[in-house]
């Protein structure tokens, strides 16, 4: 159940993936429309992506795409420095795509969902998906009657599980036996201590997303 829960999380946040891909192809490939138009029109309504931008070498945002009513904002945007966020740390010296489950919004300063895209090239663009979008992905993914299962970050952080985001925001593993043997590849099977006492772990890892799935059941079942 947890191995299917990570996989169904990787095809229904691929279509974000996706659309961040295109434009990085349309705007390598000299655009007729000016950056900003182009990324407005990927980011449209805001309900795939919240907003794009284009970001230059050192981190600073050249371009921006926001949903019709927040364009007004855009001035205030270009020229932001995004150089110390982890989206762009991650893809500093990497081409590939990152994700991240806690990623503070430059627009609303909320925790959001983060993605993040580098080309071959050197095209550096990252964008903003909405928090509730992964807990409503997170409640697509798992169905009705799913398990306890908890998606935890590189750091630890459990950013979201199937209790509807009860434990997001409250639980770090980082320091924990379960972190380390997760990381291992040798939680499954295992009884590790919860908040709620004893748990029996299944666990799986999404390498394109770069999350852990954590389900747990009490011991003794």
């Amino acid at each position: 159940e947890v191995g299917e829960m990570a996989a169904r999380m990787e095809v229904l946040l691929g279509n974000r993936q996706a659309r961040l891909q295109l434009l990085a192809v349309l705007l390598e490939g000299g655009p007729t429309l000016a950056p900003d138009a182009l990324l407005d029109q990927g980011v449209g309504a805001g309900d795939v992506l919240s907003v794009a931008y284009r970001l230059s070498p050192q981190g600073r945002v050249v371009a921006v795409g926001l949903p019709p009513a927040l364009r007004p904002r855009r001035t205030d945007l270009l020229g932001s420095d995004l150089s110390s966020s982890s989206l762009y740390h991650t893809l500093v010296r990497r081409t590939g795509v990152a994700w991240s489950g806690r990623y503070l919004s430059v627009l609303s300063g909320q925790l959001t969902a983060g993605l993040a895209l580098r080309t071959q090239s050197g095209e550096l663009l990252v964008a903003e998906v909405p928090f509730r979008m992964l807990l409503d992905t997170v409640e697509t993914a798992a169905g009705a009657g799913a398990s306890a299962i908890w998606i935890v970050d590189q750091a630890g952080e459990v950013i979201a599980d199937t209790g509807g985001g009860r434990d997001v925001g409250k639980v770090n593993i980082r320091n924990s036996p379960l972190m380390q043997a997760v990381v291992q590849g040798q939680a499954g099977g295992r009884s590790f201590a919860f908040p709620d006492g004893r748990m029996r772990v299944a666990f799986a890892h999404s390498p394109s997303l770069g999350w852990y799935f954590v389900g747990h059941a009490p011991t003794g079942l």
